[in-house]
C-alpha cells in the first residue's frame, strides 16, 4: 500500500495518492484526541482545576502546531517552486 513510485504520484489516480498521504495525519489526530480524552478521564478523579488545565492545553497545542505547520508548508511550497522552475 505504501509502495508508491514518483510516476504514480504525479500521473496516477489522485484518490489513492491522497489517501496514502492523509492516512498518517488522520492517525496522528486520532492518537492526539485519545490522549486528551484519557488525560481528562484520569484527571477528573483529581479535581476540576486539573480537568480545566487539560481542556485549555488542547487549544494551545493546536495553535502552536498550526503555526509550525504553516511555516513547514510555506517552506515546502517555496522549495517546490524553486526546484520546479528549473
Amino acid at each position: 500500500m505504501l509502495d508508491v513510485s514518483q510516476e504514480e504520484i504525479t500521473d496516477g489516480p489522485i484518490g489513492r495518492v491522497l489517501l496514502l498521504l492523509a492516512a498518517p495525519l488522520v492517525a496522528q489526530n486520532l492518537v492526539y484526541v485519545a490522549n486528551a480524552l484519557i488525560d481528562t478521564f484520569w484527571l477528573g478523579r483529581v479535581s476540576e482545576e486539573a480537568v480545566a488545565a487539560v481542556g485549555l492545553s488542547l487549544p494551545i497545542q493546536s495553535l502552536l502546531g498550526a503555526t509550525v505547520v504553516v511555516a513547514a508548508v510555506g517552506t515546502q511550497i517555496l522549495v517546490a517552486q524553486r526546484v520546479g522552475a528549473d
